[in-house]
């Protein structure tokens, strides 16, 4: 597949761009802009706004093919949820001008539109260092609450971390590793028989104990704890 002039480009190219893509799929909210920060890009870009009350937001673009739209929508309804029914604090999906949460955005240089979603923004500071017993229970019961209230929210589009899409072939999230072009057939053959032992372990798992398979966050590492008032 030829790259598009997008993937071709630098790290600062890409980011000008996407300052130009998320000052467009703003004008889909119903938002008068101050201020617009970019903050990261890793495989989302994630930029900061202020509206003209002071109002601050995180406007989050995805990458190019990550999730489908009924995906983030998914995510979306499970955010609400634990908004309604938990204390747990997680940022508030706001919806655009058309009453959905998902605002499509291009650039000419890019492939394909690029779905934008906008949340409150939260304060607090992440925590690499520190990290102790309590610290660590504290968490512990905190994803606790998260897997068992996902439970309750059916899913059809988001299944990345079940056997099939960590270890499947067609349905893998990622990519299906009997089919690496980096590997030597020695190692291929090795990859392939570790990945079928695997899947059907895994596959086993999931039949077996229907009770434990649920929705999951997936990411929980400390870029994505905020830590507020020490809370």
């Amino acid at each position: 597949m030829k790259k598009s002039s997008y993937e071709k480009t630098t790290y600062l190219a890409k980011v000008r761009r996407l300052r130009i893509l998320a000052e467009d799929s703003l004008r889909g909210w119903p938002l008068k802009i101050k201020r617009l920060e970019f903050i990261k890009l890793s495989a989302n870009a994630i930029f900061k706004v202020t509206d003209s009350r002071n109002r601050k937001y995180q406007l989050r673009i995805n990458p190019d093919n990550y999730h489908t739209k009924p995906a983030l929508m998914e995510e979306i309804t499970w955010l609400n949820h634990i908004i309604k029914s938990t204390d747990i604090i997680v940022p508030k999906p706001i919806a655009n001008n058309l009453d959905d949460y998902v605002t499509e955005g291009l650039h000419p240089s890019m492939p394909s539109k690029r779905l934008c979603v906008l949340f409150e923004w939260l304060p607090g500071k992440t925590r690499w260092h520190s990290i102790n017993k309590d610290y660590a229970y504290t968490l512990g019961a905190l994803i606790g609450q998260l897997q068992k209230n996902g439970k309750s929210i059916p899913i059809k589009h988001r299944r990345y971390w079940d056997a099939d899409g960590l270890v499947g072939t067609n349905k893998a999230k990622f990519y299906n590793v009997e089919k690496l072009s980096s590997a030597t057939p020695r190692e291929q053959k090795v990859i392939t028989e570790a990945r079928r032992r695997s899947y059907r372990k895994l596959k086993d798992y999931e039949q077996t104990y229907l009770e434990k398979v649920g929705l999951i966050h997936g990411d929980m590492q400390p870029n994505n704890i905020l830590i507020y008032k020490n809370h």
